[in-house]
């Protein structure tokens, strides 16, 4: 813990430090080659006389690259004397030298002073200018002195008046292609639904126009999702301005319901980011901002200026809805336009592409903005010459940082600890393995932290090596004089984050309350430093003052009153301290700055509650369950106050017990030792969303069987559930509690007799676009008796119902009782399902189900997985490159099946399945750059690169969501998510082509088993204005390679052994075994599988020679190889003539599929069978003194579409030639069909094993 304060501390001091420099000087590419004390002596010599400005800033990166930090106290007087100044004052705003990244490490008195010493007419950007008055606006925010920051503020030219609308939702950042009503409603009476956060509407936020940033924070209680914000602009005469936005995230800007931008990078950026001029219309104009992130506090700033980039004076600005113009986008005409700092530098670099200094302002300033892409653009040239520059790793490793590829950012980061192990940042990474410093000894302990502390001039690096070396000897007197001396020099740098950080190890170390409140109370006067406050407010409530920690809260609040964190803590304060009076007042304040929030709802319920107000704190709470219908301690406090009866426990089994005495004993004939007394549901739905349901389970035990099968029973249940009961109720009536973990039951003493008694509840919630449907469904037939089923439904009477019972019916009522509709579906003394067969359908084709779902249509679903995943189909310059190694020559000649192709190859050479849960999630695929760079990913991950790809070359390519065919036919029968596979659909000249990803060993265009007949359903690409309708349909009938199994045998007959060569053919599916067989380097482990494949049906008594002739080309669609044999058996006689039987090589058909005398259920023949086609030629050779004298009949055997033939031609007398053919075909076989079928698997059995022979 002491370890990670100093680890935490450092990383916020040296962050800034993370971005270097260029130019084409030999100080640069010594820089580059790591050599930075040959760059710095470089430097000093060649340029000691020259006053330049780039000289300036290029001194200070050689020196903070060698570790040097300090700086000149006139430097930043040095730095603005030069003309242009203010550009390269953007640039490395947050270099140390300039003022550091204070959003990370916290302002100093060093850094303060430069920004004060900047006069501002001096600058003539005015995007500068307007970052310098947000920097020192909040420089004076960060001393308490408030009435400078809100005068700062002001000077701002930011629109401050704003309505707000929110929180939408933004799953897997897919909210900002969502067209949510906000977008297109001004004003409404009737609230907008969130999908997901109950209903909002328009509001307004009365101290929004305090600030220039505009902040959701209030919305944070319902997490990352899509805000609105909204301004009506009043504008006296028609004008070409320019839109100026600086935001957190992804985001949307309309005017007069005209989209003018969109910006789909989840990355956090400065003032004046996006820039867009446009037309603004004379009279009244809406100006609609969307901001869909999903990885920070959201928060955008929208100016609006002159093209000089100078604020119009004349344009008034309202949150109040007023009439406004409906434009074009002929007449808005927007146009992105540069950044201004950006085009600075471009013009230079422009000027001398050589030029790395300004190379590297330019990465700086796209680096400020976090354009990651535009910066790797420059960076990764460079990188090409100098692939170990420390320089160069550090920039890409903020790059991918901003990418979130964090494999990427480990990887550079190990190589610059590998290749530069010297360099103070290579050091910093080690010092954050914090496993590496556990298992060091005490003396590599020491060398390490004196390498660390040598490595840079900082102060707070030298005297952290010494605390963490004090603190690993034990030794607490050295650790708290270098702690004081710590405290001291960061009071006299007034570095607020070397307090706050080092200040609880200081109290920790010194374990004294007197200094632990003197320290915080010195920093909460003097400094802002919220989480500061809270422990002083917590230290004053555990030393009994109470009313000092209250003031504390109260005294903050009034600093930031449009701020909602600061008021719950101040309203849980008030309340925590029975003042629940005191606390409704400031509660009516948060919701004025949010009237939509859960939270403050359920707090004021509390309170009035707590006054005896019960029916105001009824509505309170009721109010908070409609904005968070999953909190069920809210549902089960309105159930309190109500006296609500549980609806579920009238619909129940209750008196269990009762039930077990009359149904047990009734001695009903069952196969596995138990009988099933009662299977029971009870599910209720909620109004809001989300529901629990009941579930009653009892098992009378009539055999050791039954002991067996239920001595350890398993639920499985996850989530929000309660055990009611798990007990055995024994035949005299007597309970024995189970032993229980989880749901995990283990019932001892269980004995014949018993019956097993099982109760819980399951609670569950609704997120998403989903949040108030419900699907489920039930299975009511059982291979054991089961005297009663029932599935009871409690739903809203508004609350649209579809259910299905598939595989017969079921008893069926609906009724109502209040506002409630109940449904009921029930089966009494059921029948057993007919004993299992092999190969028979799931249980789900022949057992009774009942299928639920509120889910309107397909379409919904198609819909919702488009808007899902839309967002990761992100084409950058990773995508691009592997494009362009895909295509080198680009795509003009080529035919979409070529383009398929070599895009399906890509992917089959590349990559490797993998599935784990940190990686991967249910329904959400990886972006395309994260698989490309991994090479690991799923169904989902490999289908989202092939679209992407493939659009990016003009395929028309979609994914497919899959329920594979061997979970049943009617398992989707009614709207829901359970899909379990993902591929690809994508439009050929042929027609359409189904591809399986997963398998890098299936050649293109075949398809396995699995999806033969399993359900589908495509997914588009866009949904806006797509008029089209998705529905369900299966995988049959489809465009695929055939899976055909070729051999050629030739036999030469002895005596004693037959020596058999086999070459063996593969093509469509079935060739992905054999290639994974061979992709086996060990030859001896080759061999071993081959001859365990042809022993199965040759038997064991064969040896395989050799295996050659080896063709396993992953982008052939066969593969060959052929086997010599030698069969150690016998030849047989009858008389003088000798037989033999033709090897069985290869089995279309076996005594498996037939083993049953009469059949209950279909046949399911893909889960026997897998080729569709069987061609064996034997060419069979006997001693030349001998001929073939019994040669059986041709046959040709049919069964539906099965076909089997066996044709025999004598070559000549010692050469018999067979040839066999067998077409499959994968359609159910029917119980009514098995008697032929049968016959006809009987004869094609009869017909291979005719005998042959010779004399």
């Amino acid at each position: 813990m002491k370890n990670s304060y100093i680890l935490f501390l450092l990383c916020l001091v040296l962050s800034s430090t993370l971005h270097s420099q260029h130019t084409d000087q030999k100080y640069w590419e010594l820089l580059l080659q790591n050599k930075r004390e040959a760059a710095l002596e470089n430097f000093t010599k060649n340029t000691a006389a020259k006053e330049e400005l780039t000289l300036l800033l290029s001194h200070k990166l050689l020196r903070m690259e060698n570790g040097i930090f300090a700086v000149e106290k006139d430097f930043i007087q040095q730095l603005s004397s030069f003309t242009d100044f203010e550009y390269y004052l953007y640039a490395f705003w947050n270099k140390p030298f300039v003022f550091s990244d204070y959003l990370e490490s916290g302002f100093t008195k060093e850094t303060k002073n430069r920004a004060l010493a900047i006069d501002p007419s001096t600058i003539q950007d005015k995007t500068v200018k307007e970052a310098l008055t947000y920097l020192k606006s909040i420089i004076a925010r960060d001393a308490n002195d408030w009435e400078t920051y809100y005068a700062l503020q002001q000077q701002m030219s930011a629109i401050k008046e704003w309505q707000f609308c929110g929180v939408f939702e933004n799953l897997n950042k897919s909210g900002l292609d969502i067209p949510y009503p906000p977008e297109s409603i001004a004003k409404s009476t009737p609230q907008f639904d969130t999908n997901g956060n109950g209903y909002v509407n328009w509001y307004n936020a009365p101290h929004s126009n305090t600030e220039g940033y505009q902040f959701f924070s209030n919305h944070s209680e319902y997490g990352h999702g899509v805000n609105y914000a909204q301004t009506f602009i009043s504008n006296p005469n028609e004008q070409k301005v320019v839109l100026r936005i600086g935001n957190s995230g992804k985001f949307k800007l309309w005017l007069n319901d005209v989209e003018i931008y969109s910006n789909n990078k989840d990355v956090t950026t400065d003032l004046d980011a996006y820039n867009v001029a446009v037309n603004l219309p004379k009279g009244t104009n809406r100006l609609l901002i969307k901001n869909a992130e999903s990885n920070s506090e959201s928060y955008f700033m929208v100016r609006i200026t002159d093209t000089l980039c100078n604020p119009i004076t004349n344009l008034s600005y309202t949150t109040a809805y007023k009439e406004y113009n409906k434009s074009s986008v002929a007449q808005i005409d927007p146009k992105p336009l540069d950044h201004s700092i950006e085009r600075f530098f471009k013009n230079k670099l422009a000027q001398n592409p050589n030029d790395f200094f300004h190379r590297y302002a330019l990465i700086l300033t796209y680096l400020r903005n976090s354009k990651f892409e535009e910066a790797k653009g420059l960076i990764t040239p460079l990188q090409a010459d100098y692939p170990k520059s420390s320089l160069l790793r550090n920039l890409l490793i903020i790059c991918y940082q901003l990418e979130e590829e964090y494999t990427t950012v480990q990887e550079l980061r190990k190589n610059m600890e590998l290749d530069d192990e010297n360099y103070y940042l290579s050091i910093l990474y080690q010092f954050q393995d914090q496993s590496k410093l556990s298992h060091m000894d005490i003396n590599e302990l020491e060398e390490f932290l004196n390498k660390l502390a040598n490595a840079t001039d900082q102060y707070i690096l030298k005297e952290s090596a010494k605390i963490l070396l004090s603190l690993r000897k034990s030794d607490r007197e050295t650790a708290k004089k270098e702690l004081t001396s710590i405290i001291k020099k960061a009071k006299e740098q007034q570095w607020i984050k070397m307090l706050t950080t080092y200040g609880t190890l200081y109290t920790i170390i010194h374990n004294d309350k007197q200094k632990e409140k003197e320290l915080l109370e010195y920093i909460t006067n003097n400094y802002l430093s919220y989480s500061t406050l809270l422990k002083l407010v917590k230290f004053y409530n555990k030393s009994g003052e109470e009313d000092k920690a209250t003031a504390l809260l109260q005294n903050f609040q009034n600093n930031i009153p449009g701020d909602n964190y600061a008021l719950i803590d101040l309203i849980a304060q008030l309340q925590k301290h029975n003042q629940y009076k005191a606390s409704l007042h400031y509660i009516e304040l948060a919701l004025q700055n949010y009237p939509y929030s859960s939270m403050l709802f359920k707090q004021k319920g509390d309170a009035l509650l707590q006054l005896q107000k019960k029916n105001e704190a009824l509505q309170a709470y009721k109010t908070a369950l409609g904005f968070n219908s999953n909190n069920r301690s809210l549902r089960n406090k309105i159930s309190d106050l109500t006296n609500e009866k549980d609806i579920i426990e009238s619909y129940v089994t209750n008196d269990v017990y009762s039930y077990i005495e009359i149904n047990r004993n009734k001695n009903i004939s069952n196969n596995h030792g138990f009988t099933i007394l009662l299977d029971e549901a009870v599910t209720l739905l909620y109004p809001e969303s989300g529901g629990k349901s009941k579930h009653t389970y009892m098992y009378e035990i009539t055999a050791n069987a039954g002991v067996e099968n239920f001595k350890e029973y398993d639920l499985g249940l996850t989530g929000g559930y309660s055990i009611v009961k798990s007990e055995i109720v024994k035949p005299n009536g007597s309970i024995v509690p189970a032993e229980r973990s989880g749901s995990n039951f283990v019932f001892n003493g269980l004995s014949v007799g018993d019956v097993v008694l099982i109760s819980y509840e399951s609670y569950f919630g609704g997120s998403g676009r989903f949040y108030r449907d419900f699907v489920d469904y039930y299975q009511f037939d059982s291979f054991h008796p089961c005297l009663k089923t029932k599935y009871i439904l409690i739903a809203p009477q508004d609350k649209k119902i579809k259910y299905k019972v598939t595989n017969g019916e079921l008893s069926f009522t609906k009724e109502q009782e209040g506002d409630q509709l109940i449904y009921q579906w029930s089966l009494d003394n059921s029948s057993t399902l007919s004993q299992q067969e092999y190969f028979m359908p799931q249980d789900v084709d022949i057992a009774r189900y009942l299928h639920i779902s509120t889910i309107e249509s397909w379409n919904e679903i198609a819909f919702w997985y488009s808007d899902l995943v839309r967002s990761q189909m992100e084409s950058n310059p990773t995508v691009e490159k592997t494009f362009a190694s895909i295509f080198p020559s680009g795509i003009k000649n080529l035919s979409k099946n070529e383009i398929a192709k070599r895009i399906y190859y890509y992917i089959m050479d590349n990559f490797n399945y993998s599935y784990v849960s940190f990686r991967q999630s249910g329904y959400i695929p990886q972006k395309p750059s994260k698989t490309i760079s991994s090479k690991l990913g799923d169904c989902k991950d490999f289908s989202t690169l092939f679209v992407t790809l493939a659009e990016k070359a003009g395929l028309d390519a979609n994914l497919v969501l899959i329920l594979t065919s061997d979970n049943g036919e009617q398992s989707l029968v009614l709207p829901s998510q359970n899909f379990n596979h993902c591929i690809v659909k994508v439009k050929l000249d042929q027609g359409d082509q189904f591809l399986e990803l997963t398998d890098k060993n299936l050649p293109y265009k075949s398809l396995p088993v699995s999806l033969e007949n399993a359900t589908a359903l495509e997914i588009p690409f866009m949904t806006t204005n797509n008029k089209d309708t998705y529905e369900l349909f299966k995988l049959n009938k489809i465009n695929k390679t055939p899976s055909v199994y070729k051999n050629n045998v030739n036999m030469m007959v002895n005596t004693d052994k037959q020596k058999i060569e086999v070459s063996s053919s593969f093509e469509g599916a079935i060739t992905s075994y054999y290639k994974g067989v061979f992709a086996e380097p060990n030859y001896d482990v080759v061999k071993k599988t081959i001859f365990e494949n042809f022993s199965n049906t040759l038997g064991s008594q064969i040896k395989i020679d050799t295996i050659y002739n080896i063709n396993k080309d992953i982008k052939q669609s066969n593969l060959k190889f052929s086997t010599a044999i030698t069969a150690n058996e016998k030849i047989n006689k009858i008389g003088k003539t000798k037989i033999i039987q033709i090897p069985n090589i290869s089995s279309a058909y076996s005594t498996h599929i037939i083993n049953e005398e009469e059949r209950k259920y279909p046949i399911v023949y893909n889960k026997y069978e897998n080729v569709d086609r069987y061609i064996t030629e034997y060419d069979i050779y006997i001693e030349k003194s001998q001929r073939f004298t019994e040669i059986p009949k041709n046959q040709s055997l049919s069964f539906k579409k099965h076909h089997y033939s066996i044709n025999y031609e004598l070559v000549n007398d010692n050469h018999l030639k067979v040839m066999i053919n067998a077409v499959t075909d994968k359609e159910n076989i029917l119980p009514q069909e098995y008697p032929e079928f049968k016959s006809f698997v009987s004869a094609v059995l009869e017909a291979k094993e005719a005998f042959i022979g010779y004399e």
